[in-house]
């Protein structure tokens, strides 16, 4: 098809498909985000708590237990989209979601809340591992982290609609101030459901599924704008990639993931996953209304620092996607953050020491703007491009499996610090930071010596940087190929099978 002759949809496809599958992403953020503003109203203590306002085990099991769900419809969602595919999954974790905010509003007490919690973290456990593997397989090698980067973005503007939102609540009446909030969840899950129906399956896995024509015409589609030497070349490297990776394990086993050949590389996306939540962004958000206070703040102040907070990370993910997406190596941007949020926690922590009991305006002002500076750097430097490593360092036919995993290991991680975390910080307050310093500092260490370069990689070249065989040419390669061979050789579906086998000799 001519590109002069198609419409500015049909040019920018993957952009869009993109996008909306990046809509889980503001499902997420505002499910994840919400519970830092509403533990904040003292309507919403009073009522889960009693006359005392506070009971730390009941506020941590809150949050914990939504990570507890995360790991659950994580590992689910990996036997489901190999299964049945990623848009069946994205499709049947909004509905999940849509039930769980439906639990979490109409909440009587806080094992209600908790239960709806829960249901809604296995939703968002199972969006976020469908997410980043559903772009990374549409997605041509040249664009991959700026396309996962605009699931960070939307991650980024669910927080900040979250905190805002939350801000907003304590305008409201009684219950109103956080039940009102609570249901701003809903309406985003039936536009996502909606916007499924439209979404392609993946080419990738419908290679995997021997149903190489639909996969054809999904890559022709996506990717015309590049040619049709280019579809054909690329999707002679995905079969004989995959024909290969399937062949030589005949079933496909959850745990190959745990197999010497792809070990490494199920433990560096379990570890990417873990990052998120080890570098402490998680844990500030999700109880930044106690940090806070950590530093002498009250009341309606908090609400509104919070939605400034959120402010930051649309911010450094905008940032993220103009300078650094796509740009910058992936092991330069993973060392660099790392360092620099050390740094950052560093700083937070002597200034939460010193000036911790808000007697000092100008101190206590300052560990806000840390803060800020936090979530604005944690955003440009990991938000996405913790995602991006994970799904691409994984094999196609274990992709979905090898997510479910990362994702899992992020929510195992969040599960512990969550419950952990108003306690910890109750009795060692500032201290607890260090926690974070510690990790960041051993995550740049891992990324600079452990952690391949992918970026410009295709999918089926990224084995060979974890030593993994590869059976096929490079891309580049491929095409050249394609261009120098007979037209009418290639000119049909069928015949890109006998390509792929040509290419699988190599």
């Amino acid at each position: 098809m001519d590109a002069q002759q198609t419409t500015f949809f049909q040019r920018h496809l993957t952009l869009i498909y993109s996008i909306i599958i990046s809509l889980g992403g503001i499902v997420f953020g505002i499910d994840g985000g919400l519970m830092a503003t509403t533990i904040s109203h003292a309507s919403f203590k009073r009522y889960m708590f009693g006359p005392s306002e506070t009971n730390n085990p009941v506020l941590g099991a809150i949050n914990s237990t939504y990570s507890a769900g995360q790991c659950v419809g994580a590992l689910v969602s990996g036997w489901f989209i190999n299964k049945y595919g990623r848009r069946a999954g994205m499709k049947v974790s909004t509905i999940i979601a849509f039930i769980g905010a439906g639990i979490t509003t109409g909440a009587v007490d806080s094992g209600m809340l908790i239960a709806g919690r829960t249901v809604t973290g296995i939703a968002t456990g199972a969006l976020l591992s469908i997410m980043p593997a559903y772009i990374s397989e549409i997605s041509r090698r040249e664009q991959r982290a700026l396309l996962v980067g605009i699931m960070g973005m939307s991650d980024a503007v669910g927080y900040m609609l979250a905190n805002w939102i939350g801000f907003a609540g304590e305008f409201a009446k009684g219950q109103g101030q956080w039940r009102i909030p609570l249901a701003t969840q809903l309406p985003g899950t039936v536009l996502l459901y909606l916007l499924v129906m439209i979404l392609p399956q993946s080419p990738r896995w419908l290679i995997q599924k021997d149903r190489g024509d639909e996969a054809y015409t999904i890559l022709r589609d996506l990717h015309q704008r590049q040619g049709e030497d280019y579809v054909l070349g690329e999707m002679a490297q995905i079969t004989a990639q995959v024909r290969m990776e399937t062949e030589e394990a005949k079933q496909v086993y959850v745990m190959d993931l745990f197999s010497r050949r792809y070990i490494r590389r199920t433990a560096t996306a379990g570890y990417m996953m873990c990052i998120t939540q080890l570098a402490g962004a998680g844990v500030i958000q999700s109880y930044q209304s106690l940090f806070y206070a950590g530093l002498g703040f009250k009341g309606n102040t908090i609400l509104l620092i919070s939605g400034c907070y959120g402010l930051m990370g649309v911010i450094g993910q905008g940032f993220n996607l103009w300078f650094i997406a796509d740009k910058w190596p992936r092991v330069r941007t993973m060392v660099s953050g790392s360092l620099v949020l050390a740094v950052m926690l560093s700083l937070l922590m002597a200034l939460s020491k010193f000036y911790g009991k808000g007697q000092n305006i100008a101190g206590s002002s300052a560990g806000v703007a840390f803060i800020f500076l936090f979530s604005g750097l944690n955003a440009l430097f990991f938000n996405s491009t913790t995602f991006v490593i994970a799904a691409e360092v994984l094999p196609t036919h274990l992709r979905g499996y090898g997510m479910g995993f990362a994702l899992a290991c992020k929510g195992a991680t969040s599960l512990w610090l969550s419950q952990v975390t108003p306690i910890a910080f109750a009795a060692i307050q500032w201290k607890f930071y260090a926690v974070f310093i510690f990790t960041l500092v051993f995550a740049a260490f891992f990324c600079a010596f452990l952690l391949p370069e992918t970026n410009q990689l295709t999918l089926e070249e990224i084995g060979a940087a974890f030593g993994d065989k590869k059976m096929t040419k490079d891309l580049n390669e491929v095409i050249q190929d394609v261009q120098q061979g007979d037209k009418g050789f290639v000119a049909h579906v069928e015949d890109v099978n006998q390509l792929a086998t040509e290419q699988a000799t190599v």
